[in-house]
């Protein structure tokens, strides 16, 4: 069930809810020093609800207006009501602009500052419910007010947020960023790679996943080759064979890819070629990658602007990832400048490869040594490599190629009966 469903059957029933709180749920007023000052608690009676009358049923939404709040959720929701089917206050301090950069839907008010004592009691008293579309929480003390005010709560099951309502009584749980519910009410889903597509798939029952499956359309990552030329190979002289590594070092799997390559693949290279060279390329470093330029022969620069002269010294291109998921783009880029690449059969998932043809794939330190080491010492095999690599990105990875299918899907969804989608995944 998605956030809207649960908004247009509440007319109905809003009132018998209300009736059922059961009175361990209304808090006492103590309770509200997190909610009202001690002198607006002091004027507080605890009254029932009045019936509603026949205007649209009025939900509220207060508190700062913060990302962890799920506001957005919330108005993209919101757009796909029926107009006029409710009305919404979003009431707190904070930027909504950061938050929803757009015009807001109808029937949507906001009240975009602290709110005063009395203004607060009586958007309470005249909402119909509380709205608390959290996407992570560990509590609210919004709740035990709404339950005061003897009104119900729409909330996320986030946190610790459905210890404090009981479902149909006190009010309802939804499940934020439902990937299941989104994607039923989806004509179409791209993803990256066919490994995403799969695993969304399986969100599904069995019994829903082979109609489902023609509404996904695999459409990987692209670049545009037009736009980079292949590096030339060029050796710095006096120099050991160059290592390179080029990716975002504040990555949780590239530093531990990294880490490990220095410390368990790297001395096993060097007892062959002790010349041999690391260099590692990327933006913030933490301090565990920084401390191994300790070695001479490892380089951490950092973030570079024009990081050319080390993709011509390069002779061999290293993407040692040992977790994380979709399609890594650095061998992309590799196979564009014309590197050639091992990596593990991890870092080539989501990616059409052909091992020993485009790159080379080793899974353990003594493998990804010897792969390393294979490329140093023999030229037609590193050659080769680069070549095939700059053209299968050329033939499979294309921009121009890709995204002329991403046109063709939308042609195909705008006409009159599409029967199926297309893959534009490469073979």
């Amino acid at each position: 069930m998605e956030l809207k469903d649960y908004i247009l059957p509440l007319r109905k029933w809003w009132w018998l809810i209300l009736a059922s709180v059961p009175a361990a749920h209304i808090t006492s007023l103590p309770l509200l020093h997190l909610f009202l000052s001690h002198a607006a608690q002091a004027q507080l009676q605890h009254t029932p609800p009045a019936l509603p009358a026949s205007s649209p049923l009025l939900i509220l939404f207060f508190g700062r207006f913060l990302p962890y709040k799920g506001i957005s959720d919330l108005l993209h929701a919101w757009q796909r009501l029926p107009p006029g089917s409710a009305r919404l206050i979003l009431a707190g301090p904070g930027d909504l602009a950061l938050l929803w950069p757009h015009d807001l839907p109808p029937g949507v008010e906001v009240r975009n500052r602290l709110i005063p004592d009395a203004e607060a009691i009586a958007l309470f008293r005249s909402c119909s419910l509380l709205v608390l579309p959290y996407i992570q929480a560990t509590q609210s003390a919004l709740i035990p007010a709404a339950y005061y005010f003897g009104k119900p709560v729409l909330a996320a099951a986030a946190g610790a947020l459905p210890e404090y309502i009981l479902p149909h009584q006190t009010g309802w749980l939804f499940s934020p960023g439902d990937a299941a519910a989104l994607a039923a009410a989806l004509a179409a889903i791209l993803t990256v790679t066919a490994e995403d597509r799969e695993h969304l798939l399986r969100l599904f029952p069995s019994f829903q996943q082979a109609s489902l499956a023609a509404r996904f359309t695999v459409a990987p990552i692209s670049v545009d080759p037009a736009g980079v030329d292949r590096v030339s190979h060029t050796p710095q002289p006096g120099k050991g064979p160059l290592i390179l590594h080029l990716g975002t070092m504040f990555w949780p799997p590239n530093v531990e890819g990294v880490l490990w390559f220095a410390r368990s693949v790297l001395p096993l290279i060097q007892q062959a070629q002790p010349t041999a060279r690391f260099a590692i390329i990327g933006k913030n470093p933490p301090p565990a990658v920084q401390a191994l330029a300790a070695d001479p022969r490892i380089e951490v620069t950092g973030y570079l602007a024009d990081p050319s002269s080390y993709l011509r010294a390069a002779a061999a291109f290293v993407v040692p990832l040992l977790a994380g998921s979709g399609m890594r783009v650095k061998i992309l880029d590799a196979w564009l400048w014309g590197l050639p690449v091992v990596t593990t059969t991890l870092g080539a998932e989501g990616l059409a490869v052909r091992p020993g043809h485009n790159l080379l794939l080793a899974d353990d330190p003594d493998q990804f040594a010897a792969a390393v080491l294979d490329l140093l010492t023999d030229a037609d095999l590193n050659r080769h490599l680069r070549q095939q690599g700059r053209a299968w990105v050329e033939a499979h990875y294309s921009v121009q190629a890709l995204y002329t299918q991403v046109d063709a899907l939308y042609d195909h969804l705008l006409s009159p009966s599409p029967a199926s989608t297309l893959s534009l995944a490469p073979r």
